[in-house]
């Protein structure tokens, strides 16, 4: 756990994500694709996951898509 905080969770509107993760712990999300909208993933409809958010999976595996400190 980055922030050291059981309680931190993520938030996935554009406001609430600059409020809660990035000023209050200090962190950023680096390398979410474009082409997946800035959402909660389970968000998405749909049985089978489409191509972007598989792009996102693979992106979170390999570690392209992680936090880092917010400067």
């Amino acid at each position: 756990d980055l922030t050291g905080k059981p309680s931190a969770h993520m938030s996935w509107t554009a406001e609430k994500y600059a409020r809660l993760v990035v000023i209050r712990y200090g962190y950023k999300l680096v390398g979410w694709t474009a082409d997946v909208p800035f959402v909660n993933l389970s968000a998405l409809a749909g049985g089978v996951l489409p191509l972007p958010v598989l792009k996102l999976c693979y992106a979170r595996n390999s570690g392209l898509l992680r936090f880092e400190p917010a400067t």
